[in-house]
């Protein structure tokens, strides 16, 4: 009998596991941070059932997945990676010999309103164990617009550093409902578009607020004169010029929930599983922070948010 030992970590960090992904704005536009610049329409890639593994799934030759995934538990946005016209999509994978496997993309406006733009479909062991790579071609008519440069007046600034200062006090003063305060705005633009990532945030920051409300927490010092602004795709970052974390917390043990599962070695016998407690190391870190117009004012964003 051998035994496998499984065990899911959660890191709370102030800044959340998602990483925001940069676009380059288009350098021939300017438009005042006055100026709402939001793509009407969004697309998404959903990887449904299994693969052993899923390679990668390359949009107009750039790996979406970022790497080998089983499958997808929920949708990733690939807007950026789009062009206008013909865009071209493989899949390289290798079959599930029980599960098939269903790759989606999907065009999706407020409401969310959503419309399948293309569906490979394939039925378990399609590729007899072998590693395949399936091509297919759609239409993307018009292209998103790519994000116009932002030009930030010296208030836009000011706001936005009051906004970073803000966020500091509320992990500072361990004030859970101004943290939340901070990014509802973002959350509820996000739900029109990607509910799935809304409340994926959520989750993450209940699990982040947690950690916060612990007594032996402590935020250490933060400067602001070592903040910068820039941007990144339609909105502004602020992080430290040395590219430091600009907020962090001391370390402090946490006792994470692990499973133990018993294989056995027989067909006939039944898995044994018992849950135990291990300890791991975590603290709160905030390296980037995202700010984005919303209703016309100056809001807290979520990373990877529309």
């Amino acid at each position: 009998m051998r035994k496998i030992l499984t065990a899911i970590f959660i890191l709370a960090m102030a800044n959340s596991p998602f990483t925001a992904l940069p676009s380059s704005a288009d350098e021939d536009k300017s438009v005042s941070s006055g100026a709402a610049n939001q793509a009407r329409e969004y697309y998404f890639l959903h990887v449904n059932g299994k693969g052993m593994p899923v390679k990668h799934v390359l949009i107009n030759g750039v790996n979406v997945l970022g790497g080998s995934v089983i499958s997808l538990t929920m949708p990733i946005n690939i807007t950026k990676a789009l062009k206008s016209g013909l865009n071209d999509m493989k899949v390289k994978f290798v079959s599930h010999d029980k599960e098939g496997l269903i790759t989606i993309v999907e065009r999706r406006k407020d409401g969310p309103e959503k419309h399948e733009v293309l569906r490979m479909a394939l039925e378990p062991n399609a590729s007899n164990g072998a590693e395949v790579e399936k091509e297919l071609v759609f239409n993307v008519d018009p292209a998103p617009e790519p994000p116009e440069k932002i030009e930030l007046t010296q208030d836009d600034r000011q706001k936005l550093f009051g906004l970073v200062e803000s966020y500091y006090a509320a992990l500072k003063k361990k004030n859970p409902s101004k943290l939340r305060a901070l990014y509802q705005p973002a959350l509820t633009q996000e739900k029109r578009i990607f509910p799935e990532g809304a409340d994926f945030f959520s989750k993450v920051l209940e699990k982040e607020i947690v950690l916060l409300k612990r007594k032996d927490v402590k935020m250490g010092s933060f400067d602001s004169n070592e903040i910068m602004l820039e941007q990144e795709g339609d909105k502004i970052k602020a992080l430290r010029k040395d590219r430091k974390p600009m907020m962090e917390s001391n370390e402090v043990d946490v006792n994470v929930d692990t499973m133990l599962a018993e294989v056995p070695s027989g067909p006939k016998k039944t898995a044994k599983s018992a849950s135990s407690k291990m300890s791991a190391k975590q603290r709160l870190v905030t390296t980037t922070l995202l700010f984005k117009r919303i209703d016309g004012q100056w809001r807290v964003a979520l990373p990877r948010g529309v």
